[in-house]
């Protein structure tokens, strides 16, 4: 047999386990970087969830309701001040009488706080965490006070006392364009949102009514006297607020705002005055011989700007009216609503 193939058989024979056990051994590269077992997904490859998720529907329609408290710094300092009056007040225009000073006619009542507000909204998606829509919301907000006032029925007769009630009304209608952003949102429509109003516009109806109530034996009759006036003016609002969704149709959810508004010019729209005498004849009746009977010193008409002033009783029972300001209502307050969302 040829020595040179039986002596290469023989290497080939001692060499081959050693050749099969290093193929098997990981190579350097695997040692530093190991392959992946499969079944196991590479992270570098594995796609990343956003963290705001297309919506399914593009409108929603929500009612909203909840809490807001207007600042009213103005107004309520009126109305708890008895030596300040707005100059409008049918409390204010009740016919004076040596009993019935303007520090009596000035009836004191607690300021107008905050209470609930009640409203609509539609939005609009236009893709991502972009959205617009209209809202709409309304709120009323009220005081009361009475007490028991001197009067004159007749100009021939003397006073009598009788019960006063008064009352102060606010309504405040809102309208805004608002944008809403969202900073999560999961495929199932739960998120966080940002909510700026864009441009907003309010307007204030004020009324003020004061109701005497008669009892005589002679004449019994209800007298009221009340005066509107109207303002309106710009506003914004900006808060957060979330979704929670019940169904791919309905959710609920919750927003909180800080609304920014100014009403500075306030009209009067209606005056109706009460039905009494405004002074009694000098005699026999007159306080003082030689007393001027008092003249009103403005005039109620409609479209004057409605004004207050301090007010001082001088003399008998003549009155003296400091500096007349346009009465200004400030709006900036928290507002805090619920809401139940319809998405279509």
């Amino acid at each position: 047999m040829n020595a040179p193939l039986i002596l290469g058989f023989c290497v080939a024979m001692a060499l081959g386990p050693g050749l099969a056990a290093a193929q098997e051994l990981p190579s350097a590269a695997d040692q530093v970087a190991p392959r992946p077992q499969s079944g196991v997904s590479d992270p570098d490859k594995k796609s990343a969830v956003p963290p705001v998720a297309e919506t399914s529907t593009a409108w929603t329609v929500s009612l909203t309701t909840g809490y807001y408290q207007p600042r009213l710094g103005t107004l309520n300092h009126i109305l708890n001040d008895t030596s300040v009056t707005l100059l409008w007040d049918p409390n204010f225009l009740l016919p004076r009488n040596q009993n019935f000073p303007f520090e009596a006619r000035n009836l004191s009542v607690k300021g107008i706080s905050g209470g609930p507000t009640y409203g609509i909204d539609a939005f609009y998606s236009l893709g991502g965490p972009h959205a617009f829509g209209l809202s709409f919301s309304s709120w009323r907000g009220e005081t009361f006070g009475q007490d028991m006032i001197s009067l004159f029925l007749r100009s021939n007769a003397p006073s009598i006392i009788v019960p006063r009630s008064a009352r102060y009304n606010l309504l405040l209608d809102r309208v805004f364009l608002e944008w809403r952003y969202h900073m999560l949102r999961n495929p199932a429509g739960r998120g966080v949102y940002v909510n700026i109003g864009l441009v907003g516009v309010t307007m204030a109806f004020l009324t003020m009514d004061a109701l005497v109530n008669v009892v005589d034996p002679n004449l019994s009759f209800a007298s009221v006297s009340s005066d509107e006036s109207f303002g309106w003016g710009y506003t914004t609002r900006f808060g957060v607020g979330g979704d929670y969704p019940f169904t791919s149709w309905l959710s609920i959810g919750g927003q909180a705002n800080y609304v920014l508004s100014t009403v500075t010019k306030v009209r009067v729209t209606r005056h109706f005055s009460a039905g009494f005498p405004l002074t009694p004849i000098a005699d026999p009746l007159s306080i003082r011989p030689g007393v001027p009977l008092p003249q009103t010193f403005f005039d109620p008409n409609e479209g004057r700007t409605v004004t207050y002033a301090r007010v001082t009783t001088t003399g008998e029972i003549q009155e003296e009216a400091g500096p007349a300001k346009d009465l200004v209502l400030e709006l900036s307050g928290l507002e805090a609503l619920i809401k139940l969302t319809v998405h279509f």
